[in-house]
């Protein structure tokens, strides 16, 4: 329903409930006189000038013993026995039946009055209709005062403030207009004929022009309108401190004339403009309502000027009734259309909202999830099971510049279109593919568009290691088909790279980088599929830096080799020590290897560093066989360094040189080196197993191993990652990963060594599994290379000694 439909039924509600009551008014007088007597009336009414007395004397009969004088304005003077009547609406009079009373009546103001003589039945009907009537006017002032004070805030504060004060000053002269302020205050006689009567108009009539500036609503010369408005309120004001100094007949006719002069220039206001732009319907009802109030207030003025006999005390209340309605319904209005566009405003916004966010997380081309999609989706993913497997796969479309230089771009598009489609409907075939979600034809979607010509999917990993390999096998198979667009066939192709959850990345932004770089990495050899691998990054400047200052730090002797020692788990023997390394720059203080390897792998200092470690390691090797130390040392190497021959040939000549048995050495290695290059992999652990070197897989169980590889290369034995050992007291699923390996490794007949091993339950619990050698802060911290053999010394004597005070009772045999 629009604002002005609304202000014209609750207008025409108003109307009908004013004439409703007044037709009751009616009918409640007529019912009056004709059920219970005719009423005496004294000459018909009589008509008072201005301070000019008349005596009227008055013979009541038994039955009609009360006075009943319907004016207010009017003093009466009455002998001692005659007793007015306290707390009853009007002016009313307790007489001596049979007994003769003169009335002195007067009045300050021209006016005409009715008087009755009444029975008590009579009185008592009179107050209860002219109560009723009264206290619906009332009563309706005062819901409209209190929901301006209630509803105000809704409003602008100056309308608020007019309009309690137009409720509050409409009360005063309605209440000094019946004559209810004599009966609620016991106010003496005459009250409504001073100088207070003609002050509550004007301030009434001041209050209905102020709320009018702010209703009221000009498509042009706003300013001129409200600066009119503003010396009319000044003029009203003036007027209202005249009617206090001048004679009260003057302050009348002043107040009345200037409150019919404001009111109809209110309404030539309101005829040019409209209280809420919403309308004629509007328009009118505001329009009509400053109309009426004009002609009470004329008739009023008339009535006290020409010499007519017309009783009419309930015309002016009803029309300021009604005005001050129609302003309370002119600011709802104003209410109803602010909430109305507000309400639209957001339905709006919402709409806006829903499709820009679409667009958001949409691609405008093929209707594919967008990166922002995909990342929620991830999220979701990633919440819910941490230790979820998933790849993320970058997928590019080749020469697809070729293209669009070719076919034009509009082509081009249609065809990035059709490869969208097709490759979202190979990839729902497969059901490792993760689906991003559903579009409004409930099509599934686990395809999502990157910019350019760039798609990426998720792929759950968990159970099947190799399946990214086999997936992207069978996406080239069927992709290059060609595609026929405008009679030209076109060809195409794709390259993937792929980054894994949470080793390459532990959101989806780190995800993206890695999965791009190993793309970038694989398409300067025209691979199909590349996975992400550290090396694979570019070399940005700090690490350029940090390189060089690694090489000299290798010539300046600022690197330091610790070592980790390897116990036997069943007798407490040290076997071996893994040697760590660790460099303390003259500026940067400490650096974890975790920062310089990745780098040295990356710019090839790797090489020169290896070697420099595998030097150091095998002298101090030579020193622990002459301390009679028959422990093995343990060195990594990176993937780089197993695939270059030349690090074979260094170790042979280093062994040589120190006269230290090859099988004294064992080399870590990752799985990845096994993966990225098996052939090379195989042809070097061949070799160093000839040259009597031992080569152990470290870290087993975090990377693709295939175990049939393994079971190929002559390998010694495999270290079980730390992250699974300290896990074992949590939950079954390490315990089942790390008996897993102690399986395997007991079945290829390795040596299974447990990293991280920090409690003996840990140990016992190993030990119960069949692992035979582990590493950990339970037996000793990194130390210095140099003190292995007087630790181990140091190690061994304890053992002894523990030995020594484990006393075997026998069981007492008596005889």
């Amino acid at each position: 329903m629009s604002c002005s439909r609304f202000y014209d039924l609750c207008l025409r509600f108003f109307l009908l409930l004013v004439g409703v009551s007044f037709s009751a008014n009616t009918l409640a007088n007529l019912s009056v006189k004709t059920d219970i007597e005719s009423w005496q009336t004294i000459e018909n009414g009589i008509r008072f000038a201005p301070n000019v007395s008349q005596n009227v004397q008055v013979s009541p009969q038994p039955e009609q013993q009360f006075l009943y004088v319907s004016s207010p304005k009017i003093q009466i003077n009455v002998p001692q026995h005659v007793t007015p009547l306290k707390g009853a609406l009007g002016q009313v009079y307790k007489l001596t039946p049979e007994t003769t009373a003169t009335l002195q009546l007067t009045s300050r103001l021209p006016v005409f009055s009715q008087i009755y003589l009444l029975s008590a039945e009579q009185l008592v009907s009179l107050q209860q209709h002219q109560t009723w009537v009264w206290g619906i006017i009332v009563t309706i002032l005062v819901v409209l005062a209190t929901y301006a004070l209630i509803s105000g805030s809704w409003w602008q504060q100056t309308m608020q403030y007019w309009f309690t004060a137009l409720s509050v000053t409409a009360l005063l002269f309605i209440s000094l207009h019946s004559g209810l302020l004599n009966t609620w205050f016991g106010l003496p006689q005459g009250v409504a004929s001073s100088s207070l009567y003609s002050l509550s108009i004007v301030l009434m009539m001041l209050c209905f022009v102020g709320l009018s500036k702010t209703v009221l609503v000009f498509k042009q010369n706003i300013q001129r309108y409200r600066r009119f408005f503003n010396i009319l309120i000044v003029v009203l004001a003036a007027i209202a401190i005249c009617t206090i100094l001048l004679p009260t007949l003057y302050a009348y006719y002043l107040s009345f004339a200037a409150c019919l002069v404001s009111s109809l220039i209110c309404s030539y206001f309101s005829y040019l403009s409209s209280p809420l732009k919403q309308g004629k319907n509007s328009q009118r009802g505001y329009l009509s309502s400053w109309l009426l109030f004009s002609f009470a207030i004329g008739f009023m003025l008339m009535i006290s000027i020409l010499p007519v006999n017309w009783s009419v005390n309930f015309l002016l209340p009803a029309a300021i009734t009604l005005h001050i309605f129609s302003m309370a319904l002119s600011l709802a209005e104003r209410h109803v259309g602010q909430l109305r566009s507000t309400v639209l405003h957001a339905q709006n916004r919402r709409v806006k909202d829903a499709s820009l966010q679409y667009a958001a997380l949409h691609d405008k081309l093929t209707g594919l999830p967008s990166q922002l999609a995909l990342e929620k989706h991830f999220q979701q993913l990633t919440q819910a099971n941490k230790n979820h497997e998933i790849a993320l796969v970058v997928i590019r479309i080749n020469n697809f510049a070729q293209l669009n230089h070719t076919l034009g771009f509009s082509t081009g598009d249609m065809v990035l279109l059709q490869m969208a489609r097709r490759l979202n409907r190979l990839l729902l075939e497969r059901q490792e593919v993760i689906c991003i979600e559903q579009n409004q034809a409930q099509e599934k979607l686990a395809l999502a568009a990157l910019n350019g010509v760039r798609f990426a999917f998720l792929l759950d990993v968990s159970k099947q290691s190799h399946l990214l390999e086999n997936l992207s096998l069978q996406l080239r198979q069927q992709l290059p088909e060609p595609i026929s667009m405008d009679g030209i066939i076109v060809e195409n192709d794709i390259s993937l790279g792929a980054a894994y959850y949470p080793n390459d990345g532990k959101d989806l932004t780190a995800l993206l980088n890695s999965a791009q770089t190993a793309l970038d990495y694989g398409s300067q050899t025209n691979q199909l599929l590349t996975e992400f691998s550290p090396e694979q990054e570019p070399i940005t400047p700090e690490q350029k830096q940090l390189a060089l200052e690694l090489k000299q730090a290798i010539n300046d002797d600022q690197l330091k080799l610790m070592v980790h020692p390897i116990v036997e788990i069943n007798y407490r023997k040290v076997v071996a020590g893994e040697v760590l390394i660790r460099w303390r720059h003259p500026q940067r203080g400490l650096i974890s290897p975790q920062d310089f390897i990745h780098v040295a792998e990356k710019t090839g200092v790797i090489y020169g560093l290896t070697r420099w470690v595998l030097s150091a390691a095998i002298q101090e090797l030579a020193k622990w066989q002459q301390a009679n130390i028959q422990c093995q040392i343990s060195v990594n190497i990176s993937n780089r360094d197993l695939l270059q021959h030349e690090l074979i040939d260094f170790i042979a000549g280093q062994l040589n040189k120190a006269n230290v048995a090859a099988n004294k050495l064992i080399l870590e290695i990752r799985e990845g080196a096994i993966t990225a290059d098996p052939q090379q992999a195989h042809d070097a652990i061949i070799r160093l197993d000839k040259l009597g070197v031992h080569t152990v897989i470290d870290d087993f169980g975090t990377g693709l191993s295939a175990l049939g590889l393994i079971r190929e290369l002559p390998l010694k034995g495999l270290k079980v990652d730390r992250s699974f050992v300290k896990s074992l007291t949590e939950g079954d699923t390490a315990k089942t990963i790390v008996n897993t390996v102690v399986d395997v490794g007991r079945n290829l007949g390795l040596d299974v060594v447990a990293e991280g091993v920090e409690d003996e339950e840990v140990e016992d619990k190993l030990r119960r599994m069949g692992c035979n050698l582990s590493q950990g802060f339970l037996y000793s911290q990194p130390f210095d290379l140099a003190g292995f053999v007087s630790w181990t010394q140091q190690w061994q004597q304890k053992q002894k000694q523990k030995q020594q005070q484990t006393i075997e009772f026998k069981p007492y045999n008596p005889l």
